[in-house]
């Protein structure tokens, strides 16, 4: 079928589980796929996240997992899932063993939900110079006492507006360590907790909140890439870390209603430790959307549900929102 210049190939026993929800039609979306590196230049293995839905069996769930590549399964207690790569030698038994031939209408309501575990980038820098930082500092308030989680794709802690600041510092990504060989993620701590320093003008150019230490995350690679489970496992560190804010600017190019596992991953933990979660609306926005509707990627709007975290909206001269902004799921 075709949606908006979209291409997606959906097999006839396929149909069951994603009529069901147990299966993710992104997996068929040939033109996303293609969009986000799943092509052999870029990877050798699809990353899946298998979550154990109502009726689903423990020993199904590790008839799945153990097809999985060694050392490739990450457990997401925030959601009762597992992320893993399948290799595409055993990309047909996963099949099979998830839908057999004999079995496909009944095994359905059965089955664990599998989601594309979809790669997720560094969101673009945009200035905080408007949000009136200098009338808060002048009251009193900088942050002292408060943690701030930044997940993205790491920190370079000897940076001067960083040097001996960040608290705790830990590696999602599989790639070099929690420094920060792409940059994003030391801008992004530096502009919510830096000193200033680097710049000579402390006073002016220093973090929203240079009195908070931050948590530095690593859940994006080297390349400023990653994917869904590794932001979610940083989210669930960031928690049990005792978060009071976790700063998440970075996004996908996928739609989503809000059910899918990073977002349910947040309302649970949200709900749960009381962090507040605050997450980047993207830098696509305006981009063959005729309208300022939310979208679901198939053309047709729709309301998004609420939830637990707030998707900041980037301002164009106080005169509304930038046309780069993209849609999210849930702002209250």
């Amino acid at each position: 079928m075709r949606r908006l210049r979209h291409v997606t190939v959906l097999p006839s026993d396929a149909d069951a589980l994603v009529a069901a929800g147990r299966l993710d039609r992104g997996l068929f979306d040939v033109t996303a796929l293609l969009a986000q590196r799943y092509d052999p230049a870029h990877t050798d293995a699809p990353s899946l996240t298998v979550e154990r839905a109502d009726g689903t069996t423990a020993s199904s769930l590790d008839e799945l997992t153990g097809l999985a590549e060694k050392s490739s399964v990450r457990r997401l207690d925030s959601t009762d899932a597992h992320a893993m790569r399948v290799g595409n030698g055993d990309l047909g038994r996963f099949w099979k063993t998830l839908v057999p031939a004999d079995e496909q209408r009944a095994k359905a309501a059965d089955a664990p939900r599998v989601w594309l575990d979809g790669p997720v980038s560094a969101s673009l820098d945009r200035s905080t110079a408007r949000i009136g930082a200098p009338d808060v500092w002048s009251a009193g308030y900088r942050g002292d006492g408060v943690k701030v989680a930044v997940l993205d794709t790491g920190a370079d802690q000897t940076h001067p507006d960083l040097a001996g600041r960040v608290t705790a510092a830990k590696d999602f990504s599989g790639s070099s360590g929690t420094g920060d060989m792409f940059g994003h993620g030391t801008h992004v701590a530096s502009v919510v907790s830096g000193s200033g320093v680097a710049s000579g003008s402390g006073s002016s150019r220093r973090g929203v909140a240079p009195g908070a230490r931050p948590l530095v995350g690593k859940v994006l690679g080297d390349d400023g890439f990653g994917s869904s489970s590794q932001v979610i496992a940083g989210m669930e560190w960031a928690a049990e870390q005792g978060a009071d804010v976790v700063i998440m600017s970075l996004g996908s190019s996928g739609a989503s209603d809000g059910t899918d596992p990073m977002s349910l991953a947040l309302n649970d933990l949200s709900r749960r430790s009381g962090a507040l979660f605050v997450v980047a609306a993207g830098n696509n926005g305006g981009q063959g959307l005729a309208d300022d509707r939310p979208h679901d990627g198939t053309g047709q709007g729709q309301q998004p549900p609420r939830g637990s975290h707030r998707a900041l909206r980037a301002l164009l001269g106080g005169r509304g929102t930038a046309r780069h902004r993209r849609h999210g799921p849930a702002v209250p």
